[in-house]
């Protein structure tokens, strides 16, 4: 009789401990899910972030490689006679 009730606690305290045990694996695995998408949103934030980085730089270098043109002609306008090479000839 008592090994019959010694082996239900044996039983009892198993089972607490496994249900224990799955526990705290449920509780580890919900932290690691939100640092999984704490890590992924801060990315995603970063990507955006050099994405229009990228997009005002290009922006800012395809400018310069129009005004070498408008340098150039605001350096010298024949067809009115306003460019600079002709304001100072005057």
């Amino acid at each position: 009789m008592f090994l019959a009730l010694a082996e239900a606690g044996a039983k009892s305290a198993l089972t607490e401990a496994l249900n224990a045990n799955i526990e705290a694996a449920k509780r580890c695995s919900c932290f690691q899910a939100r640092t999984i998408r704490q890590a992924q949103l801060r990315n995603l934030a970063q990507q955006a972030e050099l994405t229009r980085i990228e997009a005002n730089s290009a922006a800012t270098t395809t400018q310069p490689e129009r005004s070498p043109g408008a340098a150039a002609h605001r350096e010298s306008e024949s067809e009115t006679g306003e460019g600079r090479r002709e304001s100072m000839g005057r």
